[in-house]
């Protein structure tokens, strides 16, 4: 019965009160469009039709669908072996769509919603939203809405497609609340052998609306390939799948999809599966010949369907190829290759190896690796760098390589080793070595608990670095280490930088010389421990550090700061360790500062001028000195006299002739003399410095000192004054110590 409007034969320019009036007399073909009102009719179709409701131009995802539109809440029921049925723009209530034994169908811009009866049928009388059973020609669903299928307890399918031989198009609908399955193809589909399935756009949300009442479960996507021939790739993508959320309960089904009686290749490629980090191993079931060739890397991290991920990505001049484990990545992988890893846990029994090439290894989502990594060359002029990461349980060990970069890392309760480790009497959060010539730079990374407890028991430490020449280590936090914070040694020739770092609780297991549970050798623990190369060259920058340590009031290394075989002015150092970096209140210097020999100071206070000249003559005899530098001074100034007259006002000198006062010649020969007498008697390198500076003032002094005479006929008297140049005139050109 028709409450509001009537039906209209497009076609044969004819009103109808009924749609299945206006069905009775239509002609194959015809197109018959459907007003707004709800029809309370159980529609027959079984002849090629075209049914327009007033939505047929409307995608019902989108504000512009009315709702209250052409409504039909008795069922529609298609059936005939060369009919082609299209709808759109219908809302279709009560009861679903079913064909049958048909050509094709399509069905397009409808609301298909609260469908809790089923089509009369032989078999299968499933509460379904849209049922094709026999089709030979495509099937096409696009751009429609269907919700709240099935009764709690029972069935209550989206979209079941049995026996379609040709195309399958499944495209940009959403498919929600339902209490089975939201898309279901089986049984000898696409029999043709150009045939295509292709499911994308979809939004299947919430499909075992009921929770698994009655044991029957659900999936967004069940299919099963059973007879299928075709040679086309099957194509599942861009599909966002929302689950249901069972608040603890067990699902019957796991899987999102699952797919059976697989024999072509499958794209199940950019589809969302509800979670930035989806356990595909749960919720994704593809069994069959050709299961292998189903490829579902990258997809959608997020809800918006904007950014890709995989659990690993492998980029290479600008292409970027995705893959399911790190260590296919790394397999695959060549010089100057990025590889990211996406959001997850991985866990190894034995650390990840990457062997013999450069490679950045990197993460922005949240990826933790469990059981190690190592990096490992034999070549020169690898470099690798590692970025984003969290390590657990084990941390990471790079051996060989030329140009190292840690960025931006969590170590977090690191207590498993390498073996080349323990025989480096080792245990570390990060361990670099195996360069003679490289550089490494370690920054803004954090580190919390380290320790061994096994081999070398007491061991554990943030950093260690050996071998390579040129160290930065800046910005890390490194808290709770049973033994150093940060360990630098062995053949270390080049610049170490350490600066801005957080150092906190080392020797975090207080353990105690003589402790029988103790690796000798493993007993108490520093901030930082530095043994250098003994070069004087070599510089050493340590500052804006932060020094917190634990309450061990009796610890067996009472330094912070341990710094063996430094060449450099030692006082200096001290000075600007002190001033430089943070410590508790009250620190005891000459307690927790040692360079070489030689203890810091023990006031609080900055340390001034008297400070450093008392750590000066403490190293007296700890270090030989450098006079090179007053050796280059003194030979500076001698060229500085060289070719200079002495006169009082410059007129009794050739044109052109620099002179000095006598004055200023004096004062030159008086600096020069203490520079030589400073090379026999100075006792620390300070009295070096010193010195130095003396001599570079009195070069600068005699250097300003200088002026050229002039012609005494000169016809411009304007720039003469008493036979001095004016300060217009131009220094004294060649003079080795002008500026």
């Amino acid at each position: 019965m028709l409450i509001v409007s009537k039906v209209f034969n497009i076609t044969k320019q004819e009103d109808y009160d009924t749609i299945k009036e206006a069905i009775d007399d239509a002609a194959s073909e015809d197109i018959i469009k459907v007003g707004a009102g709800t029809y309370h009719e159980a529609i027959a179709i079984g002849k090629s039709l075209t049914l327009l409701g007033i939505n047929a131009e409307n995608d019902a995802r989108l504000p512009d669908f009315t709702e209250n539109g052409s409504i039909v809440n008795g069922g529609i029921r298609i059936t005939g072996k060369d009919v082609t049925v299209t709808i759109k723009g219908l809302t279709i209530t009560t009861k679903g769509i079913l064909a049958y034994d048909i050509a094709s169908l399509t069905v397009v811009n409808s609301l298909i919603k609260d469908i809790s009866k089923g089509q009369e049928r032989d078999y299968l009388p499933s509460i379904i939203g849209i049922d094709v059973i026999d089709a030979t020609e495509p099937i096409v669903i696009k751009n429609n809405v269907i919700s709240n299928i099935g009764v709690d307890n029972g069935e209550g399918m989206g979209i079941r497609i049995m026996r379609a031989s040709d195309d399958i198009i499944i495209a940009d609908n959403i498919i929600k609340d339902l209490r089975h399955n939201g898309i279901n193809v089986y049984q000898r589909c696409l029999t043709e052998k150009d045939a295509q399935l292709i499911i994308t756009g979809n939004e299947i949300n919430n499909w075992d609306s009921d929770k698994d009442n009655n044991n029957i479960g659900g999936r967004a996507i069940r299919i099963e390939f059973d007879g299928s021939v075709t040679e086309e790739t099957v194509v599942i993508s861009e599909n966002k799948l929302i689950p249901p959320i069972y608040n603890g309960q067990s699902p019957v089904d796991s899987e999102y999809v699952k797919l059976t009686h697989v024999g072509i290749k499958i794209d199940l490629t950019k589809n969302y599966w509800g979670s930035a980090t989806p356990n595909f191993d749960t919720i994704l079931l593809v069994d069959g010949a050709s299961a292998s060739d189903c490829v579902y890397l990258p997809y959608y991290v997020d809800k918006t369907m904007t950014e890709l991920g995989a659990p690993t990505s492998l980029t290479r001049d600008g292409s970027t190829i995705y893959y399911k484990t790190i260590d296919e990545a790394i397999t695959n992988a060549m010089d100057g290759d990025i590889v990211k890893i996406g959001a997850g846990t991985y866990k190894y029994a034995n650390p990840l190896e990457i062997n013999d090439i450069s490679l950045t290894l990197i993460d922005t989502d949240g990826a933790i690796i469990e059981g190690g990594v190592i990096a490992r060359t034999s070549g020169s002029g690898k470099e690798i760098t590692i970025s984003g990461l969290e390590f657990r349980t084990a941390g990471l060990e790079v051996d060989g390589y030329d140009n190292v970069e840690i960025i931006n890392n969590t170590f977090n309760n690191i207590t498993s080793w390498t073996q080349e480790q323990l025989e480096d009497d080792s245990a570390d959060a990060i361990y670099v070595h195996g360069s003679e010539t490289g550089k490494v730079f370690i920054k803004d990374n954090t580190i919390n608990g380290v320790k061994c407890s096994t081999t070398n028991v007491g061991d554990g430490m943030g950093i260690t670095v050996l071998d390579l020449d040129n160290i930065e280590i800046t910005r890390n936090t490194i808290i709770d280490t049973w033994h150093n914070s940060i360990n630098i040694f062995r053949n270390v020739t080049g610049e170490v930088i350490i600066t801005n770092n957080t150092l906190s609780n080392w020797d975090s297991n207080q353990d105690q010389a003589g402790a029988t549970t103790i690796t000798p050798g493993c007993e108490g623990g520093r901030a930082l421990r530095i043994e250098l190369a003994g070069d004087a060259q070599q510089q050493l920058t340590i500052t804006g550090n932060t020094f917190d340590p634990n309450n061990n009031v009796n610890p067996v290394d009472p330094n912070y700061v341990k710094i063996t075989r430094y060449a450099g002015d030692v006082a200096n150092l001290i000075v600007s360790i002190v001033n430089g970096n943070h410590w508790p209140e009250g620190t005891d210097y000459s307690k927790v500062l040692l360079v070489n020999e030689t203890y810091g100071p023990g006031s609080n206070a900055i340390m001034m001028a008297s400070v450093m000249s008392d750590i000066a003559k403490d190293c007296e005899g700890t270090q030989e000195i450098d006079i090179s530098s007053l050796e280059a001074a003194i030979q500076s100034a001698l060229a500085a006299k060289e070719n200079v007259a002495i006169s009082e006002d410059g007129t009794d000198v050739p044109a052109g002739t620099c002179w000095v006062t006598q004055e200023d010649m004096d004062a030159l020969e008086a600096a020069i003399a203490m520079a030589e007498a400073a090379v026999e008697t100075a006792e620390t390198q300070q009295d070096v410095v010193e010195a130095v500076e003396a001599l570079e003032g009195a070069i600068a002094a005699f250097n300003d000192a200088k002026r050229e005479a002039i012609d005494k006929n000169a016809t411009d008297a304007t720039d003469v004054t008493e036979g001095i140049i004016s300060d217009q005139t131009p220094e004294c050109d060649g003079d080795p110590g002008a500026e």
